[in-house]
């Protein structure tokens, strides 16, 4: 079953540090810069309840401690809801099922113009066209440059 994260409620407040470091975890696979700044910074956001961010997970059977998937996203504006991070430790789970279900009812309800997820992904994106109807929309590529180095005046 898939559960809001909202650190209001003291059950969360307890699980704020595996929660923190499976997201920081993520973060550090998917090469980002600067991981730890990026996560506190998006953690900021969900204890501040910035309106729009998200952080969704899914737990072990039988237990309410064990996060094995999680989601984390925004809206990036009035129609499309950026999945910044979707783990799910069972490939065989139902959580991306249950995610797009969440979308449907919870996300439209409180974003009525919703009309596009965006999965950014380093892998399974045939997966996604096959199973869920995502279609590849565009490419991003980047290329590290180094860093200039400056004569001394």
């Amino acid at each position: 079953m898939i559960y809001q994260v909202d650190f209001d409620a003291q059950p969360w407040r307890y699980l704020y540090g595996p929660l923190f470091e499976r997201v920081l975890a993520f973060a550090v696979k998917s090469g980002i810069d600067d991981p730890l700044v990026a996560v506190k910074a998006r953690f900021l956001q969900l204890l501040t309840r910035k309106p729009g961010v998200y952080l969704l997970v899914d737990f072990a059977p039988g237990s309410f401690t064990t996060p094995i998937a999680h989601v984390l996203g925004e809206m990036v504006n009035p129609e499309t809801f950026y999945v910044e991070q979707l783990e799910v430790d069972d490939p065989k789970s139902a959580f991306t099922e249950e995610l797009l279900g969440w979308g449907d009812a919870v996300l439209r309800s409180e974003h009525p113009h919703l009309q596009k997820l965006l999965i950014s992904t380093l892998r399974d994106e045939r997966a996604l066209q096959r199973k869920y109807q995502f279609r590849k929309w565009r490419t991003l590529m980047i290329k590290d440059i180094p860093p200039q180095v400056m004569p001394h005046e």
